[in-house]
């Protein structure tokens, strides 16, 4: 049963389908959702001048309950990835023309907040409803269970026109993400830019799909894995499968699930 059909959070949709029989729980269920995101939402998003991100300092950060656990994911995948992946983006975000808000500091989640959110969205359903059968879809970035002990078909969204899909894969309890740096493209001084920050701040123009053990770490290495190449020893590290699109070629794990 489809419970969220594309609910409107975070700057993307969010769907959530739940397979159990859940008849005289759906109220409460789509009210917990859009609770759950909501406030996720005034919590950290960069957007709003009122967020905790853009009110506390870091030292405050650190004191707060599940602020501080993300921060300490986000510092445990920036030493994995030497540096590759970076919250501290806020202010090159904004020197490339991706929005402006007034902070104590230049923290950008959006590299890890939508997989922290899908993730904690499963963790709710299944301590709070018993629901054991879901799938979590915000924007692309999901978390499955299955429908029913079956696998749920997954279509892989072509990276430059939306309404083309370039495969289908199925999943049982993972978490996948998509990334492209053409999704989410302006004119900055009269250049198209990206929202990948690059050591070399050189455009990246690439697409990646990954599958992993839950939609957090998956959401990073969607990123990460656009603008490095040293794959093997990420998916060493997280049992990541990943399926990538860069400089005309593609790259892909060989475990990653059958291509239909």
């Amino acid at each position: 049963m489809l419970i969220l059909n594309g609910y409107e959070a975070l700057s993307t949709k969010f769907w959530v389908e739940i397979y159990d029989d859940i008849e005289i729980k759906v109220e409460a269920i789509a009210l917990a959702l859009i609770n759950i995101i909501e406030n996720f939402e005034k919590k950290y998003s960069r957007f709003d001048p009122e967020s905790l991100i853009n009110i506390l300092t870091l030292e405050e950060m650190r004191i707060h309950t599940e602020l501080s656990d993300i921060l300490k994911k986000s510092e445990r995948f920036h030493t994995e990835t030497n540096g590759v992946f970076d919250i501290f983006i806020k202010d090159k975000l904004e020197e490339k023309g991706y929005g402006h808000t007034l902070s104590k500091n230049n923290i950008d989640l959006g590299g890890i907040g939508k997989g922290y959110l899908i993730d904690k969205i499963a963790k709710m359903l299944k301590e709070d409803f018993g629901i054991k059968y879901m799938l979590v879809n915000g924007g692309g970035d999901m978390y499955m269970t299955s429908d029913r002990e079956k696998p749920i078909e997954i279509y892989m969204q072509h990276p430059i026109y939306g309404d083309e899909y370039i495969h289908k894969i199925i999943l049982k309890n993972k978490g996948f993400a998509a990334s492209s740096s053409f999704k989410r493209m302006w004119i900055s001084k009269s250049k198209k830019v990206n929202h990948f920050i690059n050591k070399g701040d050189v455009e990246v123009w690439a697409a990646s799909y990954v599958i992993a053990p839950d939609a957090v770490t998956a959401d990073v290495y969607a990123t990460v894995l656009c603008m490095d190449d040293r794959i093997e020893k990420y998916k060493k590290i997280n049992s990541i499968e990943y399926f990538i699109i860069k400089d005309d070629k593609i790259l892909k794990s060989e475990n990653f699930p059958t291509l239909l």
